[in-house]
């Protein structure tokens, strides 16, 4: 489990899985995986994990080591978790965000359900199973995308049914969201002026800056996507920092 920004992707159904996530889903072996959270960076807040354990009755419990750290720069949440013994299945979140309408929430229930990582043909639980000729993206099994053994199914047969459950209280009273600060680049503005036409202002597309997660230090991203194409009032002239907040969303 980690609490990281968006520059961080632990896993993600739109691609390939990475090596780390491969052999953790084929193996359980989370130091691929561990070594990913380190060369993130202050893209990651904090990582814990829970002990391997295998469900004695319809439920069971895997309490987190150590307390999951989230803040203002780092509020989304990515989970990991190997069905065992599978070829290489999983289930987890991916970049799950426990903030509605500016506030944290202060407690919160998600289902995972069965995912493939796509690496490792196989239909049962069972190991060794040959490597997949070519891998395919991680997808999440349902009922189009089982096997023709129906693993995963419901006794009608008729949807899949969440394999985990992630269940997270935060420790103290949670304080409200704090927006990140923006900071515009230079002397730059979002729109400018033609020379030629005079007072009508140009769309053109400008760098922006944003301060990260540690205020001493200015990450230079960029943003290239025009706001609106359609001339504005030379009072509403946008800065670089705004337009960029809204197209980019490098800022609530």
């Amino acid at each position: 489990m980690v609490s990281h920004n968006k520059a961080y992707t632990m896993w993600s159904d739109d691609q390939l899985a990475s090596k780390s996530v491969e052999i953790y889903a084929r193996t359980g072996n989370t130091r691929q995986l561990q070594l990913d959270v380190v060369a993130a960076k202050t893209s990651v807040k904090n990582v814990t994990k829970s002990i391997t354990f295998e469900p004695s009755g319809d439920f069971d419990e895997a309490p987190m080591e150590e307390e999951l750290e989230l803040d203002s720069e780092h509020r989304l949440i990515s989970t990991i978790a190997k069905i065992n013994p599978g070829p290489d299945w999983f289930s987890g979140l991916n970049s799950y965000s426990p903030v509605m309408n500016g506030k944290w929430l202060s407690s919160f229930t998600v289902n995972s359900f069965p995912w493939d990582a796509g690496t490792v043909d196989g239909t049962t639980y069972t190991f060794d199973n040959p490597v997949s000729v070519p891998k395919v993206n991680i997808f999440q099994y349902t009922v189009g995308t089982v096997p023709e053994n129906g693993i995963f199914l419901n006794t009608l047969r008729d949807d899949v049914l969440p394999v985990a459950q992630w269940r997270c209280d935060f420790a103290t009273e949670p304080t409200p969201v704090q927006p990140r600060v923006c900071s515009e680049g230079g002397e730059t503005k979002f729109f400018r002026y033609n020379p030629k036409t005079g007072l009508i202002p140009e769309n053109r597309p400008q760098d922006c800056f944003w301060l990260s997660a540690q205020n001493s230090k200015v990450q230079r991203r960029h943003c290239r996507r025009n706001r609106s194409f359609e001339p504005l009032p030379l009072d509403d002239t946008l800065l670089a920092m705004e337009a960029c907040r809204m197209t980019c969303d490098t800022c609530p």
